[in-house]
């Protein structure tokens, strides 16, 4: 739904509002959540350590401590990168790029609302951090990824402007920030750890544990968002904010592709942690190959249909996108590399569940380091493409750093027979029709639907020939979750 909703938000932006004030809102959004992740520091990851962790230790009152000492950093930072954001507005639109008039006070709305988005991630992690998924799913996937689209689609059709279409996107963190906030503490409430008779460590001793294991997790998800969302921006600097639209609007189909890969991640991967513990490592190894195969199961087709069609998938944005040969570039490059990372498998988080976060850590580095770089160097050379190439590089220098140290650390490899069949079944299904078609220049809607029922049949038809090898059983019970 999640990833759904944030394609339609494209659509809108991208159909119903010219390509200059669409390039300024996805590069001003991009600083914004590039801000947030930074106010965030990590503290998504501190509090699912520590929550329950103090719970089953009857660490009761250190509960409420917790979510004091990464709470009030978090707000602190928020609000001082806002006033910052805020006070600095016009001269960071120029440097940026947005040269439209409105650019510097949309800057300045967005500074308001960054509080509330930095707020409402830490909010939604605290109730996730308590044991339960429901309220990051009906808050955050459903209610504000909802609301967003809507909103912008009722600025359009009253021809609203740049500040409408910056307010429509930003006030729903707000509803959603006050919502996953009073949620969080209705959940602190309910399990007793807001009493104040509790017993509990100094504050100052809390802080100490805590911060000592979430910082470093702080600074690899900043540099993570950063990874995805500096492109947008330094094209938009570079290049104008036409651009930047351009460059987002063909790079939305890998947010449908990590989606499936991260929901089948997300009720795998906990399992590595406790099989680690155990020295169970011939159990994780299996487990990395079904976790691998099967995300390769339902990527790689929607990567191979995205890079061969292009030019329709293009079209869905408007015809100034189809018509941009950088464009197309972009998407192909870009296919290529997800179903890269896709067939290496979850090695990051195996990285850091077997007590390597510092590698992780360091991969990312390189991985910002090689994108930024090549973007500096290659986007005034070839534009839009060139940013493509660098965020390929570093995807795939990231995966093959990961790679070597999993091979040398654990022993272990993503790759199985079973993923191999998997990959091959994807080019043959998907790959072959569609090249020809591209081919013989005959590629059409008509066309497309045409070879993706054909592939389809003939990928179900592989898939069920290997559903022992690739225990579709178990796999049809993720999804259903």
């Amino acid at each position: 739904m999640a990833a759904g909703s944030q394609f339609v938000l494209v659509l809108i932006l991208t159909n119903f509002f010219d390509a200059e004030l669409a390039g300024v809102v996805f590069a001003a959004t991009s600083l914004i959540l590039i801000l947030a992740g930074l106010a965030a520091l990590g503290t998504d990851t501190g509090l699912a350590r520590f929550l329950l962790r103090f719970e089953e230790l009857g660490r009761h009152g250190d509960v409420r401590t917790a979510v004091w000492v990464a709470g009030l950093p978090v707000l602190g930072i928020s609000v001082t990168l806002a006033a910052a954001l805020f006070f600095g507005a016009e001269a960071l639109a120029l440097a940026m790029g947005l040269e439209r008039a409105e650019s510097a006070q949309a800057l300045r709305f967005l500074a308001l609302v960054l509080p509330a988005i930095a707020l409402n991630d830490f909010g939604l992690a605290g109730t996730r951090a308590l044991g339960t998924m429901r309220t990051t799913v009906l808050v955050d996937k459903f209610m504000r990824t909802l609301m967003q689209p809507l909103l912008i689609l009722g600025v359009a059709a009253i021809s609203g402007g740049l500040l409408l279409v910056v307010s429509a996107w930003a006030i729903p963190y707000a509803a959603s920030s006050l919502t996953a906030l009073f949620l969080l503490r209705r959940m602190l409430h309910r399990r007793g750890a807001l009493r104040m008779h509790l017993d509990r460590m100094p504050p100052r001793a809390v802080w100490r544990e805590f911060w000592a294991f979430t910082w470093l997790r702080g600074v690899a998800r900043f540099l993570q968002i950063v990874l995805q969302r500096a492109d947008i921006v330094i094209i938009g600097a570079l290049l104008g904010p036409m651009e930047a639209a351009l460059y987002t609007a063909a790079t939305r189909f890998v947010v449908l592709g990590q989606f499936v890969v991260q929901a089948i991640q997300n009720v795998l991967l906990p399992q590595f942690s406790k099989l680690l513990a155990r020295r169970e490592n011939a159990v994780v190894q299996n487990l990395l190959h079904i976790a691998t195969a099967w995300s390769s199961t339902l990527a790689l087709p929607i990567y191979a249909i995205a890079a061969l069609s292009a030019p329709l998938y293009l079209g869905l944005f408007g015809s100034s996108y189809a018509k941009s040969g950088g464009a197309e570039a972009v998407v192909v490059i870009m296919s290529i590399a997800m179903a890269v990372s896709v067939i290496a498998g979850p090695l990051d988080t195996l990285l850091i569940m077997s007590g390597h976060s510092g590698a992780s850590l360091a991969n990312i580095c390189v991985a910002l380091a090689v994108d930024l770089t090549l973007c500096l160097f290659l986007i005034p050379q070839i534009g839009v493409a060139g940013a493509a190439i660098a965020w390929a590089a570093a995807i795939v220098s990231k995966n093959l750093l990961a790679y070597l140290q999993v091979q040398r650390w654990l022993g272990m490899t993503p790759q199985s027979l079973a993923g191999v069949f998997v990959v091959g079944s994807a080019l043959i299904a998907f790959a072959l029709p569609l090249g020809i078609i591209r081919a013989f220049d005959v590629l059409s809607w008509s066309s497309l639907a045409a070879a993706v029922a054909g592939g389809s049949t003939v990928y179900l038809l592989a898939l069920f020939l290997l559903r022992q090898r690739l225990q579709l059983a178990a796999l049809k019970a993720v999804v259903r979750r």
